[in-house]
């Protein structure tokens, strides 16, 4: 393991442990917490942010394995490309997701008069949809790079 990935890799880990200590721990309480408030619609709250945590432990194990081919100097191949893709799309998909669950995060503000929920998925939405963008600049960027690899290595 070199050292440049190697406090990359536990940040990773960390962001891993602390989503998978979110969907067990955290989610059910809200759940729990909101029936009051929202009633069935609490349980479609919970399924949209166990799909989240989904959608970014994927994100984080692709992660990983991109920073494994940095170590081993394959970065450049398709194998990353389709990692980057994997990450963009669980990255549109949180987006998505969360842009679907605005109108329960506004019920959710309103009934509780707090300001903080609906703000808080308003970042989540925008740091997402941010996050797959830079993903998808950066896919095109080495399927390019890819490419100039492929046709050097072809040249004598």
């Amino acid at each position: 393991m070199k050292r440049e990935t190697l406090l990359l890799k536990l940040a990773l880990a960390v962001i891993g442990l602390i989503v998978i200590a979110l969907g067990i721990i955290v989610v059910p309480f809200l759940v729990d917490g909101t029936m009051h408030i929202m009633h069935g619609f609490s349980f479609v709250m919970g399924g949209g942010l166990l799909v989240t945590c989904g959608c970014v432990l994927n994100a984080v194990v692709q992660a990983y394995t991109l920073l494994q081919r940095i170590d081993q100097n394959t970065a450049f191949s398709l194998k990353s490309v389709t990692a980057l893709k994997r990450i963009k799309w669980s990255a549109y998909l949180v987006a998505l997701v969360f842009l679907a669950m605005l109108p329960l995060a506004y019920w959710w503000t309103d009934a509780a008069d707090a300001p903080g929920i609906l703000l808080l998925s308003c970042i989540i939405l925008a740091a997402a949809t941010v996050i797959g963008v830079f993903a998808s600049i950066l896919q095109k960027l080495v399927a390019n790079a890819f490419t100039f690899k492929t046709e050097n290595e072809l040249t004598i």
